[in-house]
């Protein structure tokens, strides 16, 4: 979770909430990567659930800002899935990577192949980071509260 100044908040398309207690006000916001990233992330862990123990599914649904469902829903953790798997078929549609895939023919096994080690053009992922780690709550917030 970021905080971002009252200018930068009114600047968003939704209204974000204000920050309890901090001087001067700061507003909750967060780069949606990251929201993404746990998404697959959680969709990997569904993927072996064997390996990974309840410790570990309850985690991955702590750190997302989704409500919890009734206790004892069963349909919650799938409830969940579905939710990540959008997200991230969302993410990839508007974030579309137009590389071109290349297919070429191989002599030896008389067959074509698509071309997979392509270069990409990516952002800059430690700039990211970097804004996220810059504008980190440093301190623990009560947001049970609503401030105006």
């Amino acid at each position: 979770m970021s905080a971002i100044p009252e200018a930068q908040a009114k600047m968003l398309n939704n209204k974000t909430m204000r920050i309890p207690d901090l001087s001067p006000a700061k507003y909750a916001a967060g780069l949606d990567v990251f929201h993404q990233l746990h998404c697959l992330n959680f969709v990997r862990k569904a993927l072996y659930p064997e390996h990974y123990n309840d410790s570990d599914r309850h985690h991955a649904h702590a750190t997302t800002s989704i409500p919890p469902q009734t206790p004892g829903d069963l349909s919650e953790p799938f409830d969940h899935l579905d939710h990540c798997i959008n997200n991230v078929r969302e993410a990839l549609m508007c974030n579309a990577d137009l590389t071109p895939v290349v297919v070429q023919w191989d002599p030896d096994t008389q067959w074509h192949y698509a071309h997979l080690d392509v270069v990409h053009t990516c952002k800059d992922w430690d700039a990211i980071q970097g804004w996220a780690v810059d504008h980190a709550m440093t301190q623990e917030a009560d947001l049970s509260k609503h401030v105006e």
